[in-house]
């Protein structure tokens, strides 16, 4: 998370600057938005109760709740997965949300007892009207009631919050609602630079790199100088320029699937051709930014190499044929420079060194060895891609009046923090966010003792359910070992003598066996009644052994059977029903 932070300094806070904050990892039960949505509502809730009951937040007199944060919300970072998209509409939507919510807070605070009693009358009978109706009002438990009136002033507060909203001035509505999600600038450079190349004759545009099927579709309707819906629909798919070039490439040189593709060959080849240097194409089969950026660079840095490559391959197809043409005129160069921006010092960004100096030597190469006329078309590409990089950032600059932090999604290297001990992910939170520097600046004596004491309450519960972990693997173990050892009997002589526990035993036994219709032990009833299911119980076991209905047999006096054992209430393993597995 991106914030104004202090440096803490000399255990003081000297200076400001943008920090980067980390919240740590959890594990969430799916991968949806709105268990993701929720995760987040649960990671900002628990900060915001630890604080709130802090002496830190009572002699600093701040307070911090889930409004007060999406407030201050600008956007999140991520990759273009749907679910992530669809994670950042949802918190959007709960921002915009909440702050008409907490302006409708405020008018209602500010209105008269006579201007509110009409509109929370209102709001209470659409309330019980959803609910049923006055009756199904009345009968609701004060627990509930409190859930729905909570529920009931939210909704007035929306509906007037919405109407506040709209009278402010639309610069104010602007700050309020900003909401950024990962600005893709290479796609906005991308965008400039095809319709640079769609500005051109057709004869100098990049050749289309049409699919087989479309290929021979376009090509049969060069030759009859006709056209059709199947020849239009087959130009309107073929894209040609870098970014189809690329996205062939990674689908044919290092395909998520490793059945497909040219990997082995690419692999091969590309080791002895390169020395060692390169053996495997970037990852494009993914979701996440900057892929193929890096993609292209690479087939920049190893050009001759790739055009050796293709040789090979087509050398090795029977045909000995490519059904699109390679070469230069492939590749729109979207990372070339210029030979003035070979010097980091005026080509980087806040003139850092180069992250790959090779890749910047290659693209010079490849300048250098471009014809004049080619040189200023790279040179009218290369500007049109920056400007249009520029484009996204410009749009969201000009509707701001306020200074937002963007920060690069990097993915770490090497172990991936899912894979890391807790103990060390809380000590990578407490060295990431600097917070010992935040303690020694802050923190008195209360601070430290609270600290502490929640310590102590969050080891304590982790004990609990660490032992009741292992008592419930234990209890499991025995209930199996119980089930493994009981024999099914099918003697009535035997059965009609067996006690309750005996007959659950049974039961159970038959239950795990797959025969239906068992209830759990706690509603069995007396020992008659048990021992009548576990009759039925046997019958759909024959049932399913001999795939043949087998009517069950009971004893004539069977109704007449005195209840001897009906009081006799046996607890076979325990408090809970543990035999029963679908209850567990």
């Amino acid at each position: 998370m991106a914030i104004q932070a202090s440096d803490y300094a000399n255990g003081t806070d000297s200076g400001s600057s943008v920090k980067i904050r980390f919240l740590g990892v959890t594990s969430s039960a799916s991968h949806t938005s709105e268990t993701q949505v929720e995760g987040w509502t649960e990671t900002i809730s628990d900060i915001s109760t630890v604080f709130n009951n802090s002496p830190l937040a009572h002699h600093s007199h701040e307070i911090l709740d889930l409004a007060g944060f999406l407030h201050k919300l600008k956007g999140m970072n991520g990759d273009h997965a749907s679910d992530v998209k669809k994670t950042r509409h949802l918190i959007e939507q709960w921002k915009h949300e909440s702050i008409r919510i907490s302006l409708g807070h405020e008018a209602i605070i500010e209105m008269s007892s006579e201007d509110l009693k009409p509109l929370l009358d209102d709001a209470e009978s659409s309330k019980v009207a959803e609910l049923g109706g006055h009756d199904s009002w009345i009968s609701l438990s004060a627990e509930d009631h409190q859930q729905h009136w909570s529920q009931i002033m939210d909704m007035l507060a929306l509906r007037l919050g919405t109407e506040c909203f709209d009278q402010l001035p639309a610069e104010i509505q602007r700050e309020h609602d900003l909401f950024f999600f990962g600005l893709n600038a290479v796609k906005g450079g991308n965008t400039a630079m095809m319709a640079v190349w769609d500005s051109k004759e057709s004869s100098d545009r990049p050749v289309l790199l049409a699919n087989k099927d479309n290929d021979a579709t376009i090509r049969l309707s060069s030759l009859s100088d006709g056209s059709s819906a199947a020849v239009e629909r087959a130009l309107k798919l073929t894209k040609h320029g870098a970014a189809k070039l690329i996205e062939i490439a990674g689908n044919i040189l290092n395909h998520k699937d490793d059945k497909k593709g040219l990997q082995d060959f690419h692999h091969l080849m590309m080791e002895e051709l390169t020395d060692g240097a390169c053996s495997s194409f970037p990852d494009t089969s993914n979701t996440r930014y900057q892929t193929y950026g890096a993609a292209a660079c690479h087939i920049i840095k190893f050009w001759p190499q790739y055009i050796e490559l293709l040789e090979l391959a087509r050398i090795s197809k029977e045909n000995e044929t490519f059904n699109q043409p390679y070469g230069e005129e492939s590749l729109c160069w979207p990372s070339l420079l210029e030979n003035s921006l070979g010097i980091h010092e005026l080509g980087a960004l806040w003139g850092e060194p180069w992250e790959d100096p090779t890749t910047i030597t290659a693209c010079l190469d490849l300048y250098d060895s471009l014809t004049l006329e080619q040189q200023d078309l790279a040179k009218e590409l290369l500007c049109a891609f920056f400007k249009g990089e520029l484009k996204p950032m410009n749009d969201l600059h000009s509707s701001l009046r306020l200074v937002v932090w963007l920060q690069h999604q990097h993915k770490p290297k090497g172990m991936p923090l899912t894979c890391l001990p807790r103990m060390m992910l809380t000590k990578l939170m407490f060295n990431r966010n600097n917070t010992q520097a935040f303690m020694n600046a802050h923190f008195t004596t209360d601070d430290h003792k609270y600290t502490m004491l929640l310590a102590w309450k969050k080891e304590k519960i982790a004990r609990k359910k660490k032992q009741k972990a292992v008592e419930r693997a234990s209890k499991k173990a025995h209930i199996e070992e119980t089930l493994n050892a009981t024999q099914i009997v099918f003697d009535w002589v035997v059965i009609e003598k067996m006690n309750v526990r005996t007959l659950d035993a049974q039961l159970d036994k038959l239950k795990a066996l797959g025969v239906p219709d068992i209830k759990p032990k706690s509603r069995r009833g007396v020992w008659a009644v048990k021992l009548q299911s576990l009759m039925t119980a046997l019958a759909s076991y024959f049932n399913m052994l001999l795939q043949t209905p087998v009517e069950p047999v009971l004893p004539q006096n069977l109704e007449d059977t005195t209840d001897t054992h009906g009081d006799e209430l046996i607890e076979s393993y325990g408090e809970e029903d543990d035999m029963d597995f679908d209850d567990e």
